[in-house]
C-alpha cells in the first residue's frame, strides 16, 4: 500500500503493508526551476525520483506489459492487491498527443510541470476575473489569482493557439496516477489510455480554482470554444453509472501496469489527510453523531494553515470560503487557509530559542505576576496578516497591525514586559490570540460544529488548542476536538498510504483541555469584536488605496 506526496522540492514516499502494521517512508529532493516569475519541474526527473523510491523500498517493479494470472485477479477486484495513491501540489503538468508509428503517445512538452507557485498567469487571471460568471467566482474566494490552475489554462491556449500541437493539461497527482496506468515514461513518453479527456458537468466547479473539474461553460470561456487544448485524467476502468462525474479521491480508477494492482484516484496535497481521516475505519468518535449527518472541520496547522469543512448537502457558497466542492468525496466541502502560519511562529525564535523554551518563559511569566497572558496582554493587540490574507477576503495586500499598550499598561498601574523576554512572551500570546481569533471568524461561518480534526506541528502547542477549544471553535454547540500526530514530515505520503489500506492513524485523541474562567472569555470576546472591525477596515483601506 503505497502513498506519495509529491510537493515543491521533494517527492515523499510511504509502504505499508496491507494491514498497516509496518511502513517504510522515504524522501527525495527534486529540481526546481526558478526563472522569475516561473517556477517549472520535468516529469521525467520527477518519474524517475519515484521510480528510485521504489527500488529503495523494496517494491519490485513488472518487467512485461504482459500481465500475470494474479495482476489480472487484483485489477479486477479492486479491494485486493497493491494500491498507489498519488497527492500533489496543486501544480499541472503539459503535455501533447503524438503518434509513432500508429501508436498514440503523450508527451511532455519542454518544463512540462508549471509548480502552483509560478505566477507567470497575472494577464490572464485579471482577464478572467472580468469575464467569469460571478457565482464561479464566489466559490473560489471572489477574484482568480496567478497562482491559480484556471489562469495558467488561459495562459497554455494562449501559448499553444494555432501551433498545431494536440495539448492535454494535467493535475499533477492525475499525471503521476497516469503514468502509473499506463506503464510510466519510456523515451520521454508514455502510452495514452483511451478515453483520457476528461468530461465534466456542463456546470462543474474545479476546486480552489485548479484544473481538472470545470465544466463546458467556463472551459468555453477558458479556451475560446476550441479544443486545442484539453484537460486530461486518468480514465477510470472500474465505475460505471456516473458521466459527467469526477470519482471520489480513494476511488480505485485503474490497473496498475507498472507495479500490478490498481491505481487510486489522488487529490491536492492539502486534502489527503482529511480523505485518510473519513477513509480510516473509526474516524468518528463516539460523541458524535454517524458520518453521515455531522458537520466536521478538518484543520492542518503547519507551514501554514489549511481548512476542509465537511458539511452534509451543502450546495450553496459561503461568503470568504471556497466551496462547495462535490468531487472530492461524497460529503461536499468547503476549503479556506491562513497563510505561513508556522513562519510566523519561527519569526520569534532568537539563537537557541524553541517552541518549548518559549513556553516555558510564558509560563514564569504568568506565575510571576499571577496572571494569565489573556489579562497581561489585554491592552495590547496584534493582526498578523504578515503574508496576506487568503481567507476571508482572499486579499494578499492585506499586512500585519501592531497596537501597542505600554501607556495604557502605566496608566492602569500594572506593567507586565519590562524587558526583552517579556516583550517575547507578549509577542508569542498575541500571535496565538490572532490565529484564534482569525480562526473563530472563518469557523462561524459554518454554523455549529460537531468535530474538529486538529493535526500538524502547531496542535502540540497546549495554549493555542486549550484557546482554539474552548473559544473558537464554540458557536452555539461544543464540538468534539480530535489531535490527530503522527510524522508531519511524511503527512501527505502516509494519509496516501491511510487512504490504501483504509486503516485508521492510531496517533489520535480526543482533546482535554481545562475550560476557560468566565471572565477570560468574556475579555476575549470584548477583544475579538475588535478584531473583526479591524480586520474589516483594513480590507477596506487596501481596496481604497489600489
Amino acid at each position: 500500500m503505497i502513498g506519495i506526496d509529491v510537493g515543491s522540492d521533494l517527492v515523499r514516499m510511504c509502504i505499508r503493508d496491507s494491514i498497516g502494521s509496518a511502513e517504510c517512508c522515504l524522501e527525495r529532493p527534486l529540481h526546481r526551476k526558478v526563472s522569475g516569475v516561473k517556477n517549472t519541474m520535468s516529469s521525467e526527473a520527477l518519474w524517475s525520483n519515484i521510480i528510485t523510491l521504489l527500488a529503495e523500498g523494496n517494491i519490485s517493479i513488472k518487467k512485461s506489459d504482459t500481465p500475470k494470472k494474479s495482476d489480472v485477479q487484483d485489477a479486477d477486484c479492486p479491494e485486493t492487491g497493491r494500491r498507489v495513491f498519488v497527492a500533489a501540489t496543486c501544480s499541472m503538468a503539459v503535455v501533447e498527443r503524438v503518434e509513432v508509428n500508429g501508436r498514440k503517445f503523450l508527451r511532455p512538452l519542454e518544463e512540462d510541470i508549471i509548480v502552483w507557485m509560478d505566477s507567470r498567469a497575472s494577464a490572464q487571471a485579471q482577464w478572467l476575473s472580468e469575464r467569469l460568471d460571478a457565482l464561479v467566482l464566489q466559490q473560489i474566494g471572489g477574484q482568480i489569482t496567478p497562482e491559480m490552475g484556471i489562469a495558467k489554462l488561459r495562459w497554455v491556449y494562449e501559448k499553444y493557439q494555432g501551433s498545431g500541437k494536440e495539448v492535454l493539461v494535467f493535475e499533477l497527482y492525475d499525471w503521476v496516477s497516469y503514468l502509473f496506468a499506463a506503464g510510466g515514461l519510456s523515451n520521454g513518453m508514455v502510452e495514452c489510455l483511451q478515453g483520457d479527456v476528461v468530461e465534466c458537468h456542463p456546470q462543474s466547479r474545479a476546486m480552489d480554482g485548479s484544473v481538472k473539474g470545470w465544466g463546458k461553460s467556463v472551459l468555453d470561456i477558458v479556451f475560446g470554444k476550441t479544443d486545442e487544448v484539453r484537460i486530461g485524467h486518468v480514465p477510470t476502468q472500474f465505475r460505471k453509472g456516473r458521466k459527467g462525474a469526477l470519482c471520489f479521491a480513494g476511488e480505485p480508477i485503474a490497473k496498475n501496469k507498472v507495479l500490478g494492482g490498481v491505481v487510486l484516484h489522488g487529490c491536492i496535497d492539502c486534502y489527503a489527510g482529511v480523505v485518510a481521516q473519513m477513509a480510516a475505519k473509526k474516524s468518528i468518535p463516539e460523541k458524535v453523531a454517524s458520518e453521515n449527518e455531522i458537520v466536521a472541520l478538518d484543520m492542518v496547522a503547519g507551514t501554514l494553515t489549511c481548512f476542509v469543512a465537511s458539511i452534509p448537502s451543502a450546495s450553496l457558497p459561503i461568503d470568504g470560503l471556497w466551496g462547495p466542492f462535490d468531487q472530492l468525496m461524497e460529503t461536499p466541502v468547503y476549503a479556506f487557509g491562513q497563510p505561513a502560519t508556522g513562519k510566523l511562529f519561527e519569526q520569534l525564535l532568537g539563537p537557541g530559542d524553541t517552541f518549548e523554551s518559549l513556553e516555558s518563559l510564558a509560563i514564569s511569566l504568568e506565575k510571576r505576576l499571577g496572571q494569565p497572558l489573556v489579562v497581561l496582554a489585554k491592552n495590547h493587540f496584534y493582526y498578523g496578516d504578515r503574508y496576506g490574507n487568503r481567507s476571508p477576503y482572499g486579499d494578499f495586500a492585506m499586512d500585519e497591525v501592531r497596537v501597542k499598550g505600554f501607556n495604557a499598561d502605566q496608566n492602569s498601574g500594572v506593567v507586565p514586559f519590562r524587558n526583552d523576554e517579556d516583550e517575547k512572551c507578549l509577542r508569542y500570546y498575541l500571535l496565538i490570540e490572532f490565529l484564534v481569533f482569525q480562526t473563530k471568524e472563518l469557523a462561524q461561518k459554518l454554523g455549529p460544529l460537531d468535530l474538529v480534526r486538529v493535526s500538524g506541528s502547531q496542535a502540540k502547542n497546549k495554549r493555542f488548542m486549550r484557546l482554539l477549544q474552548h473559544f473558537a471553535f464554540q458557536n452555539g454547540r461544543c464540538p468534539v476536538v480530535e489531535v490527530v500526530g503522527g510524522n508531519a514530515t511524511y503527512s501527505g505520503a502516509r494519509a496516501g498510504a491511510t487512504i490504501a489500506t483504509g486503516q485508521g492513524d492510531v496517533e489520535r485523541r480526543v482533546l482535554e483541555t481545562e475550560e476557560l474562567l468566565p471572565e477570560i472569555s468574556r475579555l476575549l470576546e470584548r477583544k475579538y469584536k475588535f478584531y473583526l472591525e479591524l480586520s474589516s477596515w483594513q480590507h477596506r483601506f487596501r481596496r481604497a488605496m489600489r
